[in-house]
């Protein structure tokens, strides 16, 4: 038998959209995906982290999506059911390393973490930086000294400061690495840079076109 939503695909953001305050789960919410979840529905999140860490922060999350999410803030389209990555936009390891490296020479304070396939990476936890990586965080993360950093797959690179500071390290950024990277604001402390073309909006595109070829 048809469901009502046989063929509706729901995605949502996590943070102030689908989780609560605090980054809460919301009962309603999952008894309003098992009705979804019943008709047929297909339901999945766009975050900007990436799944590992996701997962980490929301306990139970795999039982709650139906649908490959779309993670790293549009860089990676992972399907939690199967345990595999469907497509990744990655950035060019040796030009991200390139551009670390001239951050943390110019503002040596400020906090710099980058996405990667196997969790958060950095190599100072700077006070902002803190609440990402403090020990009681169930999430994968390393602090290593740049020089030990290994060619991996990068999706992104986040860069916490005040705003006023994030807004002096995109210009630096423009300044030096006009065009190369694409870069946004995900919030008034936090400004990262990806590679070209990756974004939430695109990969909702794949994977409308993933169910299509289905």
């Amino acid at each position: 038998a048809m469901g009502r939503f046989d063929r509706v695909l729901l995605v949502s953001d996590l943070v102030f959209t689908f989780l609560g305050a605090k980054g809460r789960v919301v009962p309603r919410n999952l008894e309003a995906l098992a009705r979804f979840f019943a008709e047929g529905g297909k339901f999945t999140i766009a975050t900007g982290r990436a799944f590992v860490n996701a997962e980490g922060a929301i306990p139970g999350l795999r039982q709650m999506i139906n649908a490959p999410a779309i993670t790293a803030n549009g860089a990676c389209l992972y399907d939690a059911g199967e345990g595999r990555v469907l497509a990744e936009s990655l950035m060019d390891f040796d030009r991200g390393y390139e551009v670390v490296r001239y951050l943390r020479g110019r503002y040596p304070e400020i906090g710099l973490r980058v996405t990667t396939d196997k969790g958060l990476l950095t190599d100072y936890v700077s006070p902002l930086l803190y609440t990402d990586f403090k020990p009681s965080k169930p999430i994968a993360k390393r602090v290593l000294p740049l020089d030990e950093w290994k060619p991996e797959k990068w999706y992104k690179v986040c860069c916490r400061d005040t705003h006023e500071g994030c807004e002096k390290i995109r210009d630096a950024l423009a300044e030096r690495y006009d065009g190369v990277f694409d870069t946004c604001f995900s919030e008034e402390t936090i400004f990262e840079f990806h590679a070209k073309g990756a974004n939430k909006a695109a990969y909702l595109g794949r994977l409308r076109d993933y169910y299509r070829a289905r």
